[in-house]
Formats: structure tokens, sequence, C-alpha cells
């Protein structure tokens, strides 16, 4: 039963060689903090090019399951292409601890593998997939050219995908049958597609899986049903839809809309609504999509942001909860213009709150692409910003983003593309700490689609499970990961605080100018501060609403810290507002302020005094809804 709540706000390869799991030395130095040690890097075989996978831990045994696209069956050994005339489809392998394939690969769907002259093929991409250690049973999906259509010829420039999902038994070493078209969509008789024909699909594509309850996955995928339609005059593009399969069974016989209006459970959205991730654990998850939703462009180019949707499970119901707003973009063509794409999201089960990476890219309509780089922020099941976000250093790319995250304990591993010809690894930490790169290999040769894992878990020590593509294989690895100095029972604050010990810099350092923002929580945010080096002056990002009223505010100054405040426009350097001291808490200032349009607005925060150090510490706090809704002023000068 689904109870729904609103809430407010190509080519032919020959098989490849196995290399040898070989042990790596730590590549961090000995120094107290996070640390990453590569155990192993091996390449999957394969007769064909491979593409996608994904992996699921046995925790049972200690094992994994590395699912991928596959072209063997392709004339051309094609994979990456969409369409009913390719033919890749979805293999499978296990591996032990050590790196050890167990067996060969099998087919996990390879239907409709009709004659190579007949132009006709069932296509099956992109698979996804985790362990039930319950039922003790993978679970996998992937999307598919639906077989009706393929059967009976009708194809044409709307024949598109379906989702399906089966189960892989490793006690029985077989495979379950098919659950198929989660979306289970039938479209209306008088719907045509803009080329005249019936109109015979709904494209459900690139799912991702997680798992509510034991035996009761729910998929989600971004889909293209009714494209043509309009939404307050705007073409709807693409939305977020999801499937419960409980214990083998579709729950819900139209899918579930997701990214939906907050106000209508049935009312879809404007533009793209694309890359859906899902993670959670018990009764709270957190799906996360970029969205287009406020683009002026409705064609699938205009600038994105990145939301997220928390989901109830409980007494065996689940309930749709708030809407939250991650990261905001700003539309245009010139260096001030920002897009978030792809994010992923993992939750830290000891931290209780969830991560969220994604891309941002900086004057996205350049014509070289814009600058790239990776951000992260952590929230909280009650929708807090626990960690504001942040950009992840030396993320810096000038091609977008192949990543992913997963989590376990208090830390979670990123594995991340760096200018398309390098894989690295990061851990980021419950406390906010990031460690340094880890290079997981140095194969020549275009590396894409990562995805990893969380395994093992031996005191503070956690094994994590990586694959991803060079060119055309795939390559699996193992990182340990340790978190030194990092308590995995603490609940985290709403505002960490700074923990560096060789500096007194503050956890949002580098942040002395408006470009290097860290953004706040503008509900109830709260961020610890301090003026460290000399001179210091701290900036922040601010992503609001048209007509949002907000305080800002500084409290718990430390001895000889006297703050400023200056709010600038969304291009950083316009003044909007200024307050030294509020007359109540002087030396701390108050700014109270509405948004006049939605955007990234930026807040300087200085030291009137020249001290500075560890000990010139400030909390910044904005809240919203302000009893005092006119700005406070005070022009600059004297």
């Amino acid at each position: 039963m689904l109870i729904l709540g609103i809430g407010v706000v190509g080519y032919l390869l020959a098989p490849a060689a196995m290399a040898s799991p070989a042990m790596a030395p730590f590549t961090q130095d000995s120094t107290p903090g996070p640390q990453l040690q590569l155990l192993w890097n091996i390449s999957n075989p394969g007769p064909a090019a491979q593409t996608h996978p994904d992996i699921s831990y046995d925790s049972r045994r200690d094992q994994t399951l590395l699912v991928w696209e596959d072209g063997r069956n392709d004339p051309r050994g094609v994979v990456d292409a969409y369409g009913f005339d390719y033919n890749s489809d979805i293999f499978a392998r296990r591996y032990d601890a050590a790196g050890a394939p167990i067996g060969d690969a099998f087919a996990v769907a390879n239907d409709g593998e009709y004659p190579p002259d007949s132009g006709r093929y069932d296509n099956e991409q992109r698979p996804a997939s985790l362990y039930d250690p319950a039922t003790d049973a993978h679970i996998i999906t992937w999307q598919t050219l639906p077989d009706p259509v393929l059967e009976a010829g009708d194809l044409h420039t709307t024949t598109c995908y379906d989702v399906d999902l089966r189960t892989f038994l490793p006690a029985a070493g077989a495979l379950t049958n098919s659950v198929a078209d989660l979306a289970w969509y039938t479209p209306p008789d008088d719907l045509t597609s803009p080329w005249g024909v019936f109109y015979d699909w709904s494209c459900q594509q690139e799912p991702a899986i997680a798992l509510l309850e034991p035996d009761k996955p729910f998929v989600v995928w971004h889909d293209h049903r009714e494209r043509y339609e309009l939404v307050d005059g705007v073409r709807e593009g693409k939305d977020i839809y999801g499937q419960i399969v409980d214990h083998g069974i579709r729950q819900e016989e139209n899918a579930i809309l997701v990214s939906r209006a907050e106000k209508d459970v049935d009312k879809r959205l404007p533009n793209y609504q694309e890359k859906p991730d899902i993670a959670g654990q018990g009764t709270h998850w957190l799906a996360v999509w970029e969205d287009e939703r406020r683009s002026a462009t409705s064609d699938g180019h205009g600038f994105r942001e990145i939301y997220g949707r928390f989901i109830l499970n409980e007494n065996g119901s689940m309930r749709f909860g708030d809407e939250i707003v991650i990261a905001l973009g700003q539309e245009g063509d010139g260096p001030d213009a920002v897009k978030m794409m792809e994010p992923r999201v993992g939750f830290l089960p000891a931290a209780g709150f969830f991560l969220v990476v994604w891309t941002r890219i900086q004057h996205y309509a350049a014509p070289e692409g814009g600058d790239t780089d990776l951000m992260m922020a952590g929230i909280a099941p009650d929708g807090r910003m626990v960690l504001p976000p942040r950009v992840i250093p030396q993320t810096e790319s000038d091609r977008l983003h192949v990543h992913d995250i997963a989590c376990a304990a208090n830390r979670c591993l990123l594995v991340y593309r760096l200018d398309g010809n390098a894989m690295f690894a990061r851990l980021l930490l419950a406390s906010g700490d990031i460690s340094g790169p880890l290079a997981l290999d140095g194969d020549a040769g275009y590396h894409s689609y990562a995805r990893v894992v969380s395994g093992k878990e031996t005191g503070e020590a956690v094994d994590f499970y990586t694959a991803y593509v060079v060119e055309s294989g795939i390559r699996l690895a193992k990182v340990r990961t340790f978190a030194s100095g990092d308590n995995p029972t603490s609940t985290p604050e709403p505002t960490p605080s700074a923990t560096p010990t060789s500096t007194c810099a503050d956890i949002y350092e580098p942040d002395d100018d408006w470009h290097a923002a860290s953004g706040i929580f503008v509900h109830g945010g709260v961020q610890r501060h301090n003026f460290y080096p000399k001179n210091d002056r701290d900036f922040v990002r601010i992503d609001v609403n048209k007509g949002e009223q907000l305080s800002i505010s500084t409290a718990n100054l430390a001895p000889e810290v006297d703050t400023t405040l200056v709010l600038y426009e969304r291009d950083g350097v316009t003044q909007l507002a200024y307050n030294d001291d509020d007359p109540a808490t002087a030396p701390a200032s108050l700014l109270r302020w509405r948004a006049p349009e939605t955007g990234s607005y930026y807040l300087q925060i200085a030291n009137f005094n020249a001290h500075s150090g560890c000990d010139a510490s400030y909390d910044l706090i904005i809240s919203a809804n302000a009893s005092l809704y006119l700005p406070l002023l005070q022009q600059m000068g004297p």
C-alpha cells in the first residue's frame, strides 16, 4: 500500500587477460587522518566491449557480483548505443575477496536474439544491482527494449525502453524469472507523437535501486511518458518514477511519480528531471535527481539544479515526505552561470545523515564546456544541512565527471574521473574531512562509468569495491579505508567545528572570495568560522527563492572579534547591504533581507578588528521568515 504525504518545501575486442591481484602500499603518508590502500585492481575478461558496470556485495560469503552491459552478441560487438538495431546484453561474474573470479561470466538478460539481418534486437543496458542478505539474493535491474513491440515488428522512432528486474541466487547458482515492465504504463489511445505515429512507449532509462526491507526493492528511473504534454505552457521532458517489487510482484500498477509538484501527487513538473539515485536505511530514504524545472530552456540543455525527496518506509507502507532543494543553479551564458548535475547519494549509518555528491559546472554555456568540479553536502533526515555544500578540492576537470559514492559506518568512498584519463578515490568522513586522492590505476585510455559498493567492516577498517571502464573493458578494484581520529558513534552537530591539527583554518576554508564560498542552509543554518590567517575574510553562498525573507546574524563572538556583514548580488560584486553592529547584540551583526530574485547571493564576513588566530571564532546564523522584513542597511564608508 502506498501512502503519499505532501511536504512543503564499440568495437569487437579480443579476450582480455586477467591481471594478477597485487597489494599496493598506502598512498597517504603516516600523519593522522583518513587513509586509503589499494589492495588489488584486475581486468574483467570478455570477448567484446563492456560498459556500465555495477557491483553488489555478498556479506554472507565476502564476495562481489559484477554486472555489466556486454556486446558479445551484437554483430559489431557494440555497447553503449541506444536503439533497436543494437544487441547489447547484461552479463555477470562473481569474484572472491582476493579478486579471483568464481566461475565464468553468465548472461542475466540476453533475450530477443533475432537473426543478424533482421534489424531487430532486444537491447539490454545500464544494470543496477544490490544484495539482500535476508533472502541471500542479488537483485538486478536494467533497461530493455520491449519484447512485444519487437516481436510485432512495430518499430519506429517512438520505440523505447522498459525497466526489468530479476534475482541471482548464489547458493543455487541460478537466476529467477524476470519481473518485466516495472513502469506498467499504457498510453491513451489518442496519444500520438509529433511524427504522427502511435505512441507505443514510455521510455524508462538509467534505473537505480534500493532495498527498503527484505525482498522489497524500490527501483527509480527517469521516464519519458507523455513527453509531448505541457505543464503551465512548458513542455514536459522527463520525470522520476519508481516501482516497488514486493516478493517478486510489482506493487503499483502504473508506477510512482517521485518528482511531482509538491501539492499534487499526480501533477508532473515541466522540463527535465533526470539521473536519479537513492540511498538510506531502515525507515529513512532519500531520492535525488538533477532538475531543469526553473530553466527557460526546455530541450534538455538548460541550467540544472539538484533536488531530492525524502521517503519513509514504515510498517510495510511507503510514504513520501518533503521535497528539498540541495543545490541551486543560475541560468545564463556568462561566467556566473552555474549548472548542477549527476547527483549521487549515500547514507552514513553511524552518523545518521545522507551525503550527496554532484558536479558543478560554472560558465556551462561556454564553447569549451566551462569549469567543472565536484561538490558535497550532508543532509539529516529532517532536512537540516549538517555538512554545508562545499567544493571537493582537486576535482577540477575539463570533462563532465563520472562518479559514484558508497557509504558505511562513518565514511563514504567517492570514486571519480579526472579529465577523462584517470580514475581516483577519495574518503569523505562524517566529520567533513576529506582524504587526498588515490589513483586506482596507471592505465592509459579513457576512463568512465565509475560504480562503488561498501564491503566488509573490520574494526576501524572498511573495504570498498569499485568498478569502472577503461576504453572498452571493465576493471574491478578493492580499496581498504581507515578513518583515523573520527568517532564512528558520535552524532554530528548541525554545524561541524574546525578539527585540523596543523592549522587554525576552519573546515570551510579556503573561502576568501565569492568563487570559493560554501553554501549555508537557509532554514536554521548555523556555521562556526574563525578568522585565520591574518586579514582573513569568509564568504558564504546563500541559495534562496524569490521573496524569501531571511535574518542573517553573527553570534557567540570570541574576545576581540567584531564582525561586519556585506551582502552581494548574484554576480558576487554588486553590494546589496552592509551591517557592522546590531545595537541589541553588538559587536555582533545583523541583516534582515528579502530576496528580490531566485538565485545564489554571497555574504562576506570580516573582523573589524585586526585580531586573527585559532581563538578568533564566531557563529554565522541564517533564519527564514524573520519578524522584521525590511533590510537593516548601513552604507560602506566613514
